[in-house]
């Protein structure tokens, strides 16, 4: 682990926010580029939001319609000023919505959110499975990611997680990191 990974680790609040949304900090904190609010930061927040409510109807209640009709009332609240053209948004959206639809509907009633809703701990027996939806991942991104959010749900729950799950909705991919 780098310098910069590990001052993001110590700053509990910096951990907390980079969990919930690292494209707020990766490109200042490892690529050494001034952050001002873009398009990543905002669908992510609006994915978070959808994933934490969605995750909060029982299971067998979530229909693709009910799904749509959430994703909607979210995502129609993103600003299109924060992307480079109408065509990147209605893009973004298509992919995003698309992958995010498949994931949504695939998942069954075995956790709940924690209460930063940074990710679904899932308990699966005597497993405890950390689950995160992000808009896109790099392999240096998905490092840093594993490393604080190791540290987070260790500060937090005094255990480490079996595993860290972190799906990727640009690329419709599911990286699997397997801690013990």
């Amino acid at each position: 682990m780098n310098m910069t990974n590990r001052s993001l680790i110590t700053d509990v609040n910096i951990n907390e926010e980079f969990l919930t949304c690292p494209y707020d900090y990766y490109d200042y904190e490892l690529h050494n580029v001034s952050v001002e609010y873009n398009w990543k930061q905002a669908v992510q927040k609006t994915v978070n939001n959808i994933v934490r409510e969605c995750l909060s109807i029982p299971s067998i209640d979530r229909t693709h319609g009910c799904i749509l009709k959430l994703i909607g009332e979210y995502w129609i609240r993103l600003d299109r000023q924060l992307f480079d053209s109408l065509q990147q948004f209605f893009t973004v959206s298509a992919v995003i919505i698309d992958h995010l639809m498949g994931f949504l509907m695939s998942k069954e009633d075995k956790g709940s959110m924690d209460t930063m809703t940074l990710s679904n701990n899932v308990n699966a027996g005597d497993e405890l499975i950390m689950e995160k939806v992000l808009l896109e991942v790099d392999e240096q991104l998905l490092e840093t990611y594993c490393e604080v959010a190791t540290d987070y749900f260790v500060g937090n729950n005094k255990e480490i997680p079996s595993q860290i799950e972190v799906i990727d909705l640009m690329n419709a991919k599911r990286y699997v990191r397997f801690l013990t």
